[in-house]
């Protein structure tokens, strides 16, 4: 984890006289035993002591040289907890750390141990609480809403258009408007022009007939005056 370089660092838990193993690699996937630290597969190298230093939402495990106080080894406290900080199978005292260069990230894996199971209660109490606090702050982050919104209400004095479809109004064939032509209940507007439908058969005798007679009636009143 990257540390919070505006955060003021906190000490989460101190303890003097830890015992810091070498052990051996572990077999297969099983968990790690502490019975199994015996020489010469494992041997105790350091005496340390321990301070769980936070910054913000970064947090490491310091073993320290017990009277100098230089840096032995880091772990950092990350999700899941258990991949850099895993309890042995076999004891509530004992603990594999993950240690950590911070530069290079080239890790590799120390047993601790404390000669109280209080205190190893507490140093695990102190890693878990730490894990919520950061947890809870993702948490907040993804629920958070950003309520800084511009204000779209009307102000005094101002109106807004609203479109409304108008209900279309059904063609009447019948009706005829300047400058139109009904077809069928089709409107054709402009200078277009339609020729008139052929008259049928019919209809066209009699009118040769009508108009026959008309002429007819025309010019015998002529002839009359």
């Amino acid at each position: 984890g990257e540390e919070d370089t505006g955060a003021s660092e906190q000490i989460l838990f101190m303890l003097r006289g830890v015992a810091v193993w070498q052990i051996p690699p572990r077999e297969s996937s099983r968990s790690y035993r502490a019975a199994e630290w015996m020489p010469p597969a494992a041997k105790q190298i350091a005496t340390c002591r321990m301070r769980i230093m936070a910054q913000g939402k970064s947090a490491w495990i310091r073993l320290e040289d017990g009277n100098s106080g230089d840096l032995f080894s880091e772990t950092p406290v990350l999700v899941p907890l258990d991949k850099y900080v895993e309890s042995v199978l076999d004891s509530s005292r004992y603990f594999v750390l993950r240690v950590e260069d911070r530069v290079s990230k080239s890790h590799a894996f120390l047993g601790i141990g404390f000669e109280e199971r209080g205190a190893a209660f507490d140093f695990n109490v102190a890693l878990q609480d730490h894990i919520k606090f950061v947890e809870r702050g993702v948490a907040i982050a993804e629920k958070t809403i950003d309520w800084h919104i511009t204000d779209l209400s009307l102000k005094e004095g101002q109106s807004i258009a609203i479109n409304i479809p108008k209900k279309k109004t059904p063609v009447n064939p019948s009706s005829e408007t300047s400058g139109s032509v009904g077809l069928g209940g089709l409107s054709l507007n402009g200078g277009l022009s339609l020729n008139a439908p052929p008259p049928q058969a019919g209809a066209s005798k009699r009118m040769q007939q009508m108009a026959a007679a008309s002429r007819g009636a025309f010019w015998g009143g002529a002839v009359a005056g």
